[in-house]
């Protein structure tokens, strides 16, 4: 990476005036940094150690658990006539489209920031670092999954090829290094209290500020200047940001 490069990133995030969601008037043609427009500048100190770059993600589900299928449902599933089948099946096929839609999106924003060097990706519900090879197999294993199920529709693997997720499909290529951010005990606990308790009870709050300090934690050990974090766009990482760290920017992608 060029020294001119880097010191234009610089400045070009220094240059955002504090609580400003738009770029200062004399950057606003750096690069093509300002054709996203569906991000959110949250946090810009004056002079940022890091940035953390928050892409709310919309990931793929189990298909079982999408359909809302139990296990003996599920193994059931072909017993059922064209009819019925193609009804339950239809409302999960729209859905994956709106899926890969989104998923296109956010690897245009991966691939534009691995273009300029910055690789590290922390993703949510990777609990451990994986091999080029087990992303190959967990991304093969969605499709292998839709199939079983799709008894009714035309189906083209290539028109939902990014339906597994735009950080597998980069993972597998070693295009970036795709990094996990969650604890596996603290994302159970919180799963746990959603469904028990609810979204809105102290103790699933509690959980979830819990979860997330665990995440910015993790963000935080990467030596890269700019860290990208691929999570639910439900989870807000200000607060967990503000009072542990100074000098850590905060962009938000929609």
């Amino acid at each position: 990476m060029s020294k001119n490069y880097l010191s234009g990133l610089v400045a070009l995030l220094i240059g955002i005036s504090s609580g400003c969601t738009t770029l200062n008037s004399n950057l606003v043609e750096y690069d093509n940094f300002k054709n996203f427009t569906n991000k959110k500048i949250v946090l810009s100190p004056q002079k940022p150690l890091k940035y953390i770059i928050h892409i709310k993600q919309q990931h793929y589900v189990s298909t079982s658990v999408s359909l809302k299928l139990t296990q003996e449902q599920a193994e059931a599933f072909h017993s059922l006539s064209v009819t019925d089948a193609n009804k339950i099946w239809i409302n999960t096929r729209i859905r994956f489209y709106l899926i890969q839609e989104k998923q296109k999106s956010i690897l245009e924003i991966l691939k534009y920031f691995s273009n300029k060097g910055y690789v590290d990706v922390f993703s949510e519900n990777l609990y451990r670092k994986k091999t080029v090879s087990e992303f190959k197999d967990e991304y093969d294993r969605v499709f292998e999954e839709i199939e079983y199920f799709n008894m009714t529709q035309p189906f083209e693997r290539d028109e939902l090829y990014l339906l597994p997720g735009a950080d597998k499909y980069l993972a597998m290529r070693g295009e970036i290094n795709l990094l996990p951010s969650d604890n596996i005990d603290f994302a159970r606990e919180h799963f746990r209290a959603i469904i028990q308790k609810g979204v809105g009870d102290l103790e699933t709050i509690l959980l979830r500020e819990k979860r997330e300090d665990y995440v910015i934690e993790q963000v935080m050990k990467s030596d890269s200047y700019i860290v990208l974090l691929l999570y639910g766009g439900d989870h807000d990482f200000l607060n967990n940001i503000e009072s542990k760290y100074e000098n850590v920017g905060l962009i938000i992608f929609e």
